[in-house]
């Protein structure tokens, strides 16, 4: 089994920077309508990538969960606990942020008011990251079936929970994040890796399929506005992410060489999407501290660079350190509990 896209990395990097390109244009206020094309290729992605690992290879449910707490938490927490003591320390403009959503923030649960299904936290790029975990608890509750009945029920409950927001409409943060669209987003990225994975097309028609979801997906959007109804962007989103992906995926080869460049921003997007928010918030800050007027023109260049520079720098003196520290534990508990550990052993269907 492959065990990594070159692709998919590709395609990280562009979404993380279509995230800190359009988030600085709200910052200085000269918003980029790239829309909602981002968000949905980034949740078929993950989806892809998580059933792609668990798929086939003996998968412990435990040791699942616990490798993904370990790759998203350490730089999520950090980030949030920095956020919260500016805020505490009384620098930040907004309201000091309250013990109960700090609680709620590190631990991934909803809260608050809405913004068209999303759902902010003390950092506020961390409301995909509520999606995430509830995917992977019910990736993980699977992980005991054979591949073939656990792709059965996963489609079942994420089909059912996201037509369920679709149609019910249902209220409440933890509920409307249980329903809300990227279940199904999250789901076609699972139908892309199990029925798609073997797929051959021209390089032709992959290049096509590439364009035109770019086009529907970001392009038409910057002409004519994007809307934020969900019934309105969710479909021609999701039909466009799914166009880039098998696109994307089929035009790699095995002995493609990957661009350094984009392979690196790939692999530090984490970080750069975690990090770039509340760096922004810090550079409108010092500028208008000092009375600063600074045109979106330099302002939107400088927060990108600034975002994906710092992100990276984090990227190797944190998150890759806090992550091979806490794999090797993670290792140390395998090896004595191998045995005795619930373990699965799928079949390809």
């Amino acid at each position: 089994m492959k065990k990594r896209f070159i692709t998919l990395q590709y395609l990280r990097a562009f979404c993380c920077v279509t995230v800190v390109l359009t988030h600085a244009g709200l910052h200085f206020g000269n918003p980029i309508p790239f829309g909602e094309g981002r968000v949905a290729l980034f949740f078929v992605m993950s989806g892809f990538v998580l059933w792609w690992v668990t798929a086939g290879r003996e998968t412990i449910p435990f040791e699942f969960v616990v490798r993904r707490l370990v790759r998203l938490v350490p730089t999520y927490w950090l980030v949030t606990l920095i956020v919260v003591g500016v805020s505490w320390a009384g620098v930040s403009r907004s309201p000091a942020i309250s013990i109960d959503d700090v609680v709620k923030s590190l631990t991934f649960i909803p809260y608050g008011t809405g913004w068209h299904g999303q759902f902010y936290p003390a950092l506020k790029p961390g409301w995909t990251l509520s999606y995430e975990m509830a995917f992977c608890v019910l990736l993980a509750a699977t992980l005991p079936l054979r591949v073939g009945p656990r792709f059965t029920v996963l489609t079942a409950i994420l089909g059912t929970l996201g037509l369920a927001g679709l149609l019910l409409h249902p209220t409440g943060p933890v509920l409307e994040t249980l329903t809300g669209f990227p279940m199904l987003e999250l789901l076609t990225g699972i139908w892309v890796a199990q029925y798609l994975r073997h797929l051959v097309l021209p390089r032709t028609v992959c290049w096509s399929l590439v364009i035109v979801g770019v086009f529907a997906s970001f392009a038409i959007p910057l002409f004519v506005g994007d809307s934020h109804e969900i019934v309105a962007t969710a479909p021609r989103t999701l039909f466009s992410a799914l166009l880039i992906l098998v696109g994307g995926l089929g035009l790699e080869r095995d002995e493609d060489t990957p661009n350094r460049f984009f392979g690196y921003i790939g692999d530090a997007a984490y970080s750069i999407y975690i990090w770039h928010w509340p760096i922004m918030t810090l550079l409108v800050t010092v500028l208008s501290a000092l009375h600063v007027k600074m045109v979106s023109e330099i302002g939107i260049p400088l927060a990108t660079l600034l975002s994906i520079g710092i992100g990276s720098l984090m990227y190797e003196i944190f998150e890759k350190a806090a992550t091979r520290i806490l794999l090797s534990k993670v290792e140390k508990w395998k090896r004595p509990n191998l045995l005795r550990a619930q373990t699965v052993r799928p079949r390809l269907s």
